[in-house]
């Protein structure tokens, strides 16, 4: 009742995160990678590549914490699991996920192999950005040895090193509330305690992504604050949809 009730347009929100790969990599790498996926929808898919798939982690975490006292037995569990698969599927909040996660994995990719073309990062800028893709000085001129980045995924060593990135850029970009940044109370058994922090987890998440974005401009990165700012009527427009 809970989800029903007050994640009707969380579809329409979540459309946001299509938009963070353009303010996190720049704009010209996420706009690149669009428009490769676009215009040939069967090439440089890395997250097929990498067997990188949005997984339903959303989906079946309410279904293991909202059937958490329920006997496994009884039809009630499968009714609850059921209709919470149903709904979600419906309002078509696994597409938009799977979506947003695989372009952002993709963009982290690129970004990934466009940095390490690039000089030795030595600007706290680009050290910021390194580090958000969890890459080292050392991975970057391992990614440098390959022209191609196609040949570079493809390869045992440094697609290892790509992978990572893009899961980072993933995780960054379109969160999904998973054990790991889900509220302690989240995992409690009395059912009034736990709504309120599955929703709280999920303001806590985007409240911490927004304030990210915000240090990185007080911090001096002056090209992020152009991006964010070029972003905001395409967000006003997500709201206005939504509402």
């Amino acid at each position: 009742l809970a989800n029903m009730s007050y994640l009707t347009t969380v579809t329409i929100a979540n459309m946001g995160d299509l938009l963070q790969p353009f303010i996190n990599s720049g704009f010209g790498t996420a706009a690149k990678t669009l428009a490769t996926r676009t215009v040939s929808p069967s090439s440089r898919k890395f997250s097929k590549l990498s067997h990188f798939k949005y997984d339903q982690s959303w989906e079946r975490e309410y279904s293991a914490m909202i059937t958490k006292n329920v006997n496994p037995f009884n039809k009630k569990k499968d009714f609850i699991e059921w209709s919470n698969q149903i709904f979600f599927r419906g309002i078509g909040l696994q597409t938009i996920t799977g979506v947003a996660r695989n372009f952002a994995y993709d963009v982290g990719v690129n970004n990934a192999f466009k940095m390490a073309q690039k000089a030795t990062p030595n600007s706290k800028r680009a050290l910021a950005r390194m580090e958000q893709l969890g890459l080292s000085i050392e991975e970057l001129n391992q990614i440098k040895k390959y022209d191609n980045i196609v040949d570079a995924f493809e390869s045992e060593d440094v697609g290892r090193i790509l992978d990572k990135a893009g899961r980072k850029a993933a995780d960054r970009d379109a969160i999904i509330p998973t054990v790991g940044n889900r509220l302690l109370f989240t995992q409690t058994a009395n059912p009034y305690i736990r709504p309120l922090g599955q929703f709280l987890s999920w303001a806590q998440a985007k409240s911490a992504q927004t304030n990210a974005l915000i240090k990185r401009v007080e911090d001096g990165d002056m090209k992020l604050a152009l991006t964010s700012l070029a972003t905001v009527p395409l967000y006003m427009g997500v709201q206005t949809l939504k509402e």
